[in-house]
């Protein structure tokens, strides 16, 4: 599976990344070959992918968590006073797009690297320099970290699924079934579950395989092995 390897693999990079070739592919996109139309279409392009990753995600997660919260309390949370609903985040979108902006991206990107106008100048200020790598990726690779959440300790994912859709994720309890628990297409993946007995600690293992087009393939990944607490 092919990767770009001057395209970051986290969020909040590809956002620094975006932001930048945004401000200056209009002084160096005319050289490259683009003309005005293009120039608008991409810009267009990235300010709502960039809103996406900046805004509407990480707030659609955050409303997300606190509607879990928000039924835990609901059905076994303690004290007198009356629950309150919490507020869900509301936006302003910038103007919608047709579905592909990362590919449109990149094959401009490819388009102007060929072009004659093209120079490695410009592809450092664009942070467009860089081998494609070309290493085949069998499996996924993930990082299980545990963290305190609201009723116990929680397991903080997260995954590189290396130009994949996304990735189908079991585990398995205390060397118990292995169990689907999620499919996911943009990391991290947060394991949330409750404990199996609320006082004692339990081991959770994890393992992944590649998910695309509505089905996983591929082989599993290897099992990683954390420690949940209360």
């Amino acid at each position: 599976m092919i990767k770009l390897p001057w395209f970051p693999p986290d969020e909040p990079g590809q956002i620094i990344w975006l932001t930048n070739y945004r401000g200056k592919i209009p002084t160096h996109g005319p050289t490259c070959g683009l003309d005005a139309g293009e120039l608008s279409d991409t810009d267009q392009d990235l300010e709502l992918y960039i809103w996406v990753l900046q805004t509407w995600h990480p707030a659609i997660k955050q409303d997300l968590q606190e509607a879990t919260a928000f039924k835990r309390i609901v059905g076994n949370g303690t004290g007198t006073d009356n629950v309150v609903v919490p507020d869900a985040s509301s936006f302003s979108p910038p103007g919608m797009r047709p579905p592909g902006v990362l590919t449109r991206l990149f094959n401009q990107i490819a388009r102007m690297k060929k072009n004659a106008g093209y120079t490695e100048a410009i592809g450092q200020d664009l942070k467009i320099i860089g081998a494609e790598d070309t290493s085949v990726h069998p499996v996924p690779e993930f990082k299980p970290v545990v963290g305190q959440g609201d009723v116990c300790q929680c397991v903080h994912i997260t995954f590189t699924k290396f130009g994949h859709q996304g990735i189908h994720i079991e585990s398995r309890r205390n060397n118990g079934a292995w169990e689907f628990l999620g499919i996911d297409t943009e990391a991290p993946y947060d394991d949330e579950r409750a404990l199996l007995v609320a006082t004692t600690a339990e081991t959770r293992e994890y393992r992944m395989r590649y998910w695309d087009k509505g089905s996983p393939n591929g082989d599993w990944s290897p099992v990683q092995r954390v420690i949940v607490g209360p």
